[in-house]
């Protein structure tokens, strides 16, 4: 691990980092912004999308357990349900 030597104690790198953050955190001064119509549409649109996403991911969750404990179920039906023909 990297170490900056100093009188008092050795400083590890990490804590260097989190420390100056920690510091720039601190004394930042007033930001002069503002966020335009676009880019809170754009938010509002990301977030949407990332719903209708959590969404279709637990869906295909669900269903997925839901298979899994039919073939438990009835292990005879799964196996005509795989939709090969039978030959």
């Amino acid at each position: 691990m990297i170490t900056l030597e100093t009188n008092r104690s050795a400083l590890t790198l990490p804590s260097v980092i989190v420390l100056s953050a920690m510091i720039s955190l601190v004394t930042t001064s007033q930001a002069q912004a503002y966020i335009d119509p676009g880019a809170g549409s754009l938010i509002l649109q990301a977030l949407a999308a990332m719903g209708v996403g959590v969404l279709f991911y637990i869906r295909a969750i669900i269903s997925f357990f839901k298979r899994q404990f039919d073939k438990l179920r009835n292990p005879q039906d799964s196996k005509d349900r795989s939709g090969m023909p039978d030959c």
